[in-house]
């Protein structure tokens, strides 16, 4: 299922840490979005909730701690509520099974062994993220919008990068398999190769010493 994420920072906004969840329902998608620092947030599509902030001159605003929810068909194109600085992303089904982004290759989103982030994000900055968010399962995708950015990509569900991963491993042990076979057969017939050399050696030297022994002494 293709996708494309876009995140724009709004000039003006403050810096913020931001999670963002997506329940991801066939073709409609329910975001809740909660901001752990002072935050100013543009007017997200959909909005159903608001709690600990408030809606003014058309941006969101809070002192410390706020929730919303929005929620939106989805057409191709995933949006969480546009923020300034850095966001974590998750996604899943509506029984809780994680749903993970898949970025496209040559992108802006970098992929790594359980996540994936854009640049500027180091270690620390995802850790403060998620000490701020909580603990996640799945693949969170962390997300630095100080400037505007176009996410492009899959969306696969654990049990289909379940059925992938084994689909890779079973290649993987084909191949393994068929060049462990070469290389025995190689090994084996260069065993029989030196083995056939070491009989002709030692043929032709006991040749040499019977043709020694019938020559006549000077």
């Amino acid at each position: 299922m293709a996708m494309v994420i876009g995140v724009a920072a709004m000039p003006g906004l403050a810096s913020a840490q931001t999670c963002h969840h997506g329940v991801v329902d066939g073709d409609v998608i329910e975001w809740e979005t909660r901001t752990v620092s002072a935050a100013l947030l543009s007017p997200p599509r959909g909005l159903e909730l608001i709690e600990g902030g408030s809606l003014e001159d058309g941006e969101l605003r809070s002192p410390s701690t706020m929730r919303l929810r929005t929620r939106q068909p989805f057409d191709g194109v995933l949006r969480p509520p546009l923020v300034r600085g850095a966001q974590r992303i998750t996604l899943s089904s509506p029984s809780g099974e994680p749903v993970a982004f898949e970025p496209d290759v040559g992108g802006p989103i970098e992929r790594h062994v359980g996540y994936a982030t854009t640049a500027g994000l180091d270690r620390q900055a995802r850790r403060r993220l998620d000490v701020a968010c909580g603990e996640v399962e799945g693949v969170p995708l962390y997300v630095d919008a100080a400037r505007s950015v176009e996410l492009r990509g899959a969306l696969a569900s654990a049990s289909e990068r379940r059925q992938t991963l084994l689909w890779v491993g079973g290649l993987l042990l084909l191949a393994l398999s068929v060049g462990g076979g070469i290389a025995y057969r190689r090994v084996r017939d260069r065993a029989a190769a030196d083995r056939a050399d070491a009989l002709l050696e030692e043929r032709y030297r006991a040749l040499e010493r019977t043709a020694s022994a019938r020559s006549p002494r000077a």
